[in-house]
Order: structure tokens, then sequence, then C-alpha cells
């Protein structure tokens, strides 16, 4: 598993230097700590895309960095491989940090914890944390809530969040800062606080196994879900129907009644049928069957799903059990913008769906 822990903080001081990391050396009080929790060891170091062994603790030469809005990286194993590192990003209002390690050990989430105190401990009270800072596992595949939304600052493959009162008021919640730090929490979790601004849950807590794991990721999700608003992704409806592609993209049938449109490159065939009351008329149910033994259309065209488009969602629901039984692989529907919509989207998805948290 692929663990990366990013912090972003910006600067609360209205004057500082323009190199404020030589002033206030940065690498010795911060890396420094990021080095000493062991999190991972450093052999080589990249700036300006110039990559040189960090022999002799070489890469203190960053401590120098005269140029501004500038960044470096000090990595583990091979660099032109996905390999262990730390990144850096310096910026006249902004810093971003980023420790990113293979690993089997769930223990070093708690490792993560400690380093993000250890940090903000350092930069304190000059940088305050950012939105966007969390600890994440790079994208497993866990079973996800329908309709998706979208995560804005967070992952959804997040397994420590760093919550605070400026995240908070990104989710526009009606649910206080206060109110929130005080709300029950699966019993995967355990929350840390840390000051009045901040506190840390760690989804993961005591769990020992990928099994568990994506539990937790689940756990987290329902959570999230319920606790701050956010907005359904452009791509779903409160229902938690997916919209695929619009009518115009699909191919009309030529020589074929029977069949409205087809999409060769994937086998489908398409009939538009007429709003139903969950009755679907003999000649459409005798077409359906000639055809899936068929196996083609009359112009080649190969069938390996044949799929019903109805004028609505409600009409699209009434006919789903009855298609089904006659062999049809999807029934879709369409707005009023012709757009096509599936009421069963591919996916991994949890049972808690369709708008129920």
């Amino acid at each position: 598993m692929l663990f990366s822990l990013d912090l972003q903080f910006k600067i609360t001081k209205k004057t500082l230097p323009k190199l404020w990391w030589v002033e206030l050396d940065f690498v010795e009080r911060v890396i420094d700590e990021i080095l000493r929790s062991k999190v991972l060891e450093i052999s080589y170091y990249d700036y300006n895309n110039s990559i040189e062994a960090a022999d002799n603790n070489q890469f203190y030469q960053f401590k120098k960095i005269n140029s501004a809005n500038t960044s470096f990286l000090l990595g583990n194993g091979d660099p032109l491989e996905n390999s262990d590192y730390i990144s850096v990003y310096l910026g006249a209002e902004i810093l971003r940090i980023q420790v990113l390690k293979k690993s089997r050990d769930l223990n070093i989430l708690e490792v993560y914890v400690k380093l993000f105190k250890q940090i903000l401990s350092v930069l304190s009270p000059m940088f305050l944390i950012d939105l966007g800072s969390q600890v994440s596992i790079i994208e497993p595949d866990y079973p996800k809530i329908r309709p998706e939304r979208d995560y804005a600052v967070l992952s959804a493959w997040g397994i420590i969040d760093f919550l605070s009162k400026t995240l908070l008021s990104k989710f526009n919640s009606k649910v206080s800062y206060q109110s929130l730090s005080m709300r029950e929490l699966p019993t995967t979790a355990k929350r840390i606080n840390f000051n009045s601004d901040i506190y840390i849950i760690n989804w993961a807590n005591q769990i020992t196994n990928t099994k568990e794991l994506m539990v937790a990721f689940m756990k987290r999700e329902e959570w999230l879900y319920k606790n701050l608003n956010f907005e359904i992704e452009y791509n779903y409806n409160s229902y938690g129907d997916k919209m695929l592609y619009n009518l115009s993209s699909l191919t009309k049938t030529q020589g074929d009644s029977f069949f409205t449109y087809y999409k060769e490159r994937i086998g489908a065939v398409y009939k538009v049928l007429p709003k139903s009351d969950g009755r679907i008329d003999k000649y459409t149910v005798t077409g359906i069957r000639k055809y899936k033994n068929k196996g083609k259309l009359n112009s080649g065209v190969q069938i390996k799903k044949i799929v019903l488009i109805l004028p609505s969602r409600s009409s699209a629901v009434a006919i789903s059990e009855l298609a089904q039984e006659i062999g049809v692989y999807k029934v879709l529907y369409t707005d009023k913008h012709d757009n096509i919509w599936d009421m069963n989207p591919v996916g991994n998805w949890n049972e808690i769906t369709h708008n129920k948290v």
C-alpha cells in the first residue's frame, strides 16, 4: 500500500522575508523532524531536476535555496520509479509537504499522526494548517456510496483527517465545529484532540488487515456524508443514477427498423420505447427474443447487449423486472436534454445508497 501524508500550510504573518525558509532555517527545523521520525531513509535528493546521491547529508544545501516559489524532493530508492520520498514546495504565502511511503504496516499511520503534531508545533503560530491536509492510502478499491459526492479538498481515500474550522466552512456545514467534534465516531475510528482549532480522526485505529481497512473507508465515507455537506458529483442525481452519455452520441440503425440505435464498439443495440406503466408490448418482446437468438443486426453488427431506453425514470423502473426476464441487459432513461441515465451503474457500491445518508 502507498501511504501519503499531505500537509498544506498558509502563512499567517502579513509580512515575511521573501525567502523566509532561509531566515527561519526551515530545512533543519522541519526536515529534521521528518527524518527523526524514521518514516523513511534518504538516498538521493532532487532539486531543479538534478538528482544526486544524498551521502553525508548533502541535501542540507537546500538551506541556502535563494529562489522564490521553489520545490525540492528527498527520496529513497530508484528515482525513476515510484519510490518513497519527501516533497516540499516553498512559496511566498504557502508551504506544502508530502511524505510518500510504500508499506504493508498499518502502524505507519500512528507515525504520521505523531509527525504531523511535531511539524505543526515547529511551524506554529506562523503557519496555519490549510485545506487539503490529510493522510491517504492511494486509491484502494472499497465499496462507495451512491450518489458519489465531490470531496473537494479532501480525498476519497483519506484514512486520517485533520478537521479544522476552515475545512468545515468549505462544506457549508450547518453543524458547528464544536458540535462536530463531539459527534459519535465508528468503533474503528479514534478522535485525537490537538488544539482548539484542529482535531484529528484516525479512521483505521487498531486495524490490522486489509479487510478491516476497507470497512474503515466505508465507515469514514458514511460519517462524512452524514455530517458534512458534500455536493453530488455532476454526473449523478439524488437517486444515485449515473448519467452515461447523450442520445446524440449513438448511431441510428440502418436497414433494421426494430432497434433505434447501436454502439458497435461495445456491441450494444438500443430500442427507444414510449412511456410505460410496467407492460412491454408483444411486438417488442418477440423482437428482443428474435434478435437475442440471432446475435446480430441485418447489417451484420454484432449484438452483445440489448438496451431499452424509456422517456422517464418512473417508466424505466416500471419495466425493469420484466425486461430482465426477457433478456434485456439494461433499462435506461432520458431526461429533457436527451441525456441517458443508468439506474444501476457498474461499480463497487456500498449497500447504503440512494441518498440514505
